[in-house]
Order: C-alpha cells, then sequence, then structure tokens
C-alpha cells in the first residue's frame, strides 16, 4: 500500500535549487497580521540577523515595526524614527519562525551550503484554514467562534 502525502506548491520557483532552499509551514496558529510585519521585518536580511531578531522579539527584547496594520497600535521608544514608533512583539509569530527557520538551516546542511553566507531571499504568509468552533452562550444560545490558521514560507540563498 503505497502512502500519499500531500504536495504544497510555493508562491516562487527556484533559480538554482543547488545554492537555494525553501521551506514552508502549513496551519500555524499564529496571527496573520503579526506574521506578516514580522516577515517583512526578516526579508533580504542574512540568516545569523534573523535568528537575532528572532530570539529579541520572543524575548521582549526588541520590537518590530509595524508598517501596514497599525491602528490602536501603541508606540515603543526602541522604535522612534521617520516611519512612526508603532509596533510590537509578536511572539507566537516569532517561535513559530524560529522552528521554521531552523527547518530551513537543517536542509541547507543536508544540501552542502554555509550557513553564514545565507539570507533570506523569500518569506511570505498565506491564510489557510479557518477553525470555527461553537462558544455556549445564556439560555441554551450559541456564538460562533473562528480562528484563522495561516502558512508561513521561507527561501533561504547562499551568496559568496
Amino acid at each position: 500500500m503505497e502512502i500519499k502525502t500531500p504536495r504544497y506548491g510555493y508562491t516562487v520557483q527556484l533559480e538554482d535549487p543547488s545554492k537555494e532552499v525553501l521551506v514552508s509551514a502549513r496551519n500555524v496558529r499564529a496571527s496573520y497580521r503579526k506574521s506578516v510585519e514580522l516577515m517583512d521585518a526578516i526579508r533580504g536580511k542574512r540568516v545569523k540577523d534573523v535568528q537575532a531578531i528572532l530570539e529579541g522579539v520572543v524575548n521582549l527584547e526588541r520590537p518590530i515595526h509595524y508598517t501596514k496594520h497599525r491602528k490602536h497600535v501603541p508606540h515603543h521608544a526602541g522604535l522612534r524614527g521617520p516611519r512612526g514608533a508603532e509596533g510590537g512583539y509578536p511572539v507566537n509569530a516569532a517561535k513559530q519562525l524560529q522552528k521554521l527557520l531552523d527547518n530551513a538551516l537543517a536542509v541547507a546542511d543536508s544540501k552542502g551550503l554555509d550557513e553564514d553566507h545565507l539570507f533570506v531571499f523569500h518569506s511570505a504568509v498565506l491564510l489557510g484554514t479557518k477553525v470555527r468552533r461553537f462558544f455556549a452562550r445564556a439560555r441554551g444560545q450559541h456564538d460562533l467562534k473562528t480562528r484563522q490558521l495561516v502558512h508561513l514560507e521561507l527561501g533561504l540563498k547562499e551568496v559568496s
């Protein structure tokens, strides 16, 4: 009996598979809005810098600047600049992204790529499935609770 595993497509194609790595995490319980801001913050950076950013967010030492979803977002002193000071600490999204980055580094190591020369060339967040649950209310009624799951994609490329 053959076991069939689903094949998910990516939003980008590899130009040189021997020098690039693509990984994804599907149906992750993280906020879409905060994941988008975090992915924008790490895109184009070296892997060592990305690891430092994620560690700082998890330890509540380094806030992420919010550029798209800024309504009713508090300001942080570490984010002063010409773009404003709105931001936050997307801890849950950062933890999920750390796991994905560790997976990407393991794949890069199996391909023989040097970790010191890797940078993030692709990072994307896509909407996943919705989890719907009923929440009991008074007099035998109920409300619907939904949780939006997300797909995370990460691409690393080696630069000499």
